[in-house]
């Protein structure tokens, strides 16, 4: 062999090799489809879809995707419903069936003659069919579900893609077909509104309660009827309430028809108002007649919804307790609670009192005095807890104001910022202690949980104090007085 000859052929194997390798004609890609495409039923890769509609039980169903370069088979969507009646579509019930329909795959699938009949499937006169439009294709394409299988829970399937094929497919790709058209239509008033975008929330309830929220920052602020701090969880979760509320039931599809505007005459029970870019309202009315062992519902009407729907009762009684239920009833934010750095506990009945400074995990004495005894951590901590997590079983007005001639402790406070805030509780009962409240002569009754950790004496921040809570009885001119036994 030459050297030319040589020459020639390691550029012939370097050629060989290179193609092997690279697969320039994407012979291996092209293979892994073609072993993809015999897997399934419908070959829709990265198809998009511009409509469907779903024939079974005597019933059309007909969604439009509403995306001008379609949609994905997937829950991604935004779609809405063309027959038997228009409204929004329901993108996470038509994105599971869209992406059941892709995936379908065959248990086992039988090649066909062009001219044989497919009776004995029963898809000649097909149980349920689903016909489709992709996007680019002039084609409307279609899949036909006939008999059930004699062996296991399969049924006979039918593709406008493979004419020559006769699928048995699972059944429960059936039974989603034959949803009926309450399954795939919208089922929340406002599917497309974030929490976070809502600058005010109000309503009026059926005590012809009204009130007014409004976010500023990460915070709800009252507006009306008091301007105060509110409950911050309870105010997002009554907004999360009405964003996600689930239709029941559409009770009528034509807010026009006589019945539907017999509701629309009678006195709202509830009004909720929100404001983000826009404003939107949503109107619930009681329903007069309640069905033996069927929940109570409230009819609901939204502006944006041409019909008016059933929801469940129970999931809006929250707006109807009273104020106290909406203000933050704490001494102290969490925030604050957790950046205390000094306590200064008075005691004026025993004229005594003790400073105490945060040491790592631990409290101790700031002060100097004789006093020897062992502080109870364990009491001190549950105390401070207890000022930024117990909430006031009340909130009252007075007058005259109780803390100016008896108190039985007074704490004042030094934040890590240097700041300080002074407190005064006074011992009313074994049921309540009173604190200054927010506004103007208001005032807080703290429950018996707090009772519990609220130290009155000096002795009840020892180590050896007995914890058990007793009440004296109030002398003539006197206040009653809670304190700790030994």
């Amino acid at each position: 062999m030459n050297l030319k000859t040589s020459f020639i052929l390691t550029i012939l194997f370097l050629l060989l090799g290179t193609f092997a390798l690279f697969d320039p004609l994407r012979l291996k890609e092209k293979k892994e489809e073609q072993k993809s495409k015999d897997t399934k039923a419908l070959w829709l890769k990265d198809a998009k879809i511009e409509w469907f509609a779903l024939n079974a039980n005597n019933i059309r169903v007909m969604l439009e995707c509403e995306i001008s370069d379609g949609c994905n088979f997937d829950g991604q969507g935004k779609w809405k419903t063309i027959e038997p009646a228009k409204d929004k579509g329901d993108a996470a019930n038509i994105g599971a069936f869209l992406s059941a329909m892709k995936n379908l795959t065959p248990v086992e699938q039988v090649d066909i003659e062009a001219s044989e009949s497919l009776t004995e499937y029963g898809l000649d006169k097909p149980n349920a069919m689903v016909e489709f439009k992709l996007k680019g294709s002039s084609n409307i394409d279609y899949i036909k579900l006939g008999n059930a299988s004699v062996i296991g829970s399969n049924v006979y399937a039918y593709t406008s893609m493979s004419p020559q094929k006769i699928f048995l497919v699972a059944s429960n790709f059936s039974e989603q077909m034959k949803k009926d058209f309450f399954h795939w239509r919208n089922k929340k008033f406002f599917p497309t509104l974030e929490a976070n975008e809502v600058k005010v929330l109000s309503w009026r309830n059926k005590k012809k309660n009204i009130f007014e929220f409004e976010h500023q920052g990460e915070n709800w602020f009252f507006k009306k009827p008091i301007q105060a701090k509110t409950n911050q969880q309870i105010i997002d979760g009554l907004l999360n309430t009405i964003l996600y509320l689930q239709v029941e039931k559409i009770a009528f599809d034509d807010k026009t028809s006589i019945d539907a505007k017999k509701i629309l005459q009678q006195e709202p029970i509830l009004q909720v108002f929100l404001e983000s870019e826009k404003k939107s309202e949503l109107i619930f009315y009681k329903k007069n007649k309640k069905e033996s062992g069927v929940k109570e519902q409230y009819y609901a009407v939204s502006p944006e919804r041409n019909n008016i729907a059933l929801v469940d009762a129970a999931a809006l009684d929250r707006f109807n307790r009273d104020l106290i239920a909406f203000r933050d009833r704490k001494i102290l934010s969490l925030e604050e609670k957790n950046s205390i750095e000094q306590l200064e506990l008075h005691f004026p009945k025993e004229k005594k009192q003790i400073t105490l400074e945060r040491s790592g995990a631990d409290w101790k004495r700031k002060d100097r005095s004789e006093w020897k005894g062992i502080l109870s951590q364990t009491r001190i901590k549950n105390f401070i807890d207890a000022l930024g997590i117990a909430e006031a079983v009340n909130i009252v007005t007075e007058k005259n104001n109780p803390l100016d001639k008896y108190v039985d402790l007074k704490l004042v406070i030094t934040k890590n910022d240097k700041t300080k805030r002074d407190f005064r509780f006074l011992l009313k009962s074994k049921r309540y202690a009173v604190t200054k409240g927010e506004l103007a002569n208001e005032f807080k009754l703290m429950g018996e949980d707090f009772l519990k950790v609220l130290p009155i004496r000096f002795n009840d921040l020892e180590e050896k104090a007995n914890k058990k809570v007793i009440v004296e009885e109030k002398r003539d001119g006197q206040h009653e007085h809670t304190h700790s036994s030994q």
